[in-house]
């Protein structure tokens, strides 16, 4: 990655709330939208030929299927790194998930507020969890 860009993907099932993700994150100085996709398999399809640093993930749209999917995107591109935004998943799963390769999470209720900071801390091959003094996933 070069200290200027980072190449981001977008995964999220809605897509106006897709958009509106891929809008803030580009509007952000250094950040650049390679991709984005509704689903689990399209999301690796875009892996196969983009070179992502950051994987974005609404958890919700991918449901039961994260630790699949977490698992084979870093084995399809072990270099890009993955940000779950979760709604209110327990902690002890989402640490799960992390053991299985995602480098971090955010609560959707603070990703405007928090987005910017994890994905500048993921992006540069470290864990994000929410600080202490964010709201609670639960």
């Amino acid at each position: 990655m070069s200290p200027t860009s980072m190449n981001i993907a977008v995964l999220h099932a809605q897509q106006e709330h897709r958009f509106a993700l891929c809008d803030f994150i580009a509007d952000e100085v250094g950040f650049r939208i390679v991709g984005d996709v509704a689903g689990n398999t399209e999301a690796l399809d875009l892996l196969r030929v983009t070179a992502a640093h950051v994987l974005v993930v609404d958890l919700e749209s991918v449901g039961a299927e994260a630790p699949h999917l977490i698992t084979a995107a870093r084995a399809l591109s072990p270099a890009t790194c993955i940000l779950l935004l979760v709604r209110g998943q327990p902690v002890a799963e989402l640490e799960e998930l992390m053991e299985r390769g995602a480098g971090g999470y955010l609560s959707m209720d603070r990703a405007r507020i928090e987005l910017v900071a994890a994905l500048r801390t993921i992006g540069m091959g470290r864990r994000y969890r929410p600080p202490v003094d964010s709201e609670p996933v639960q």
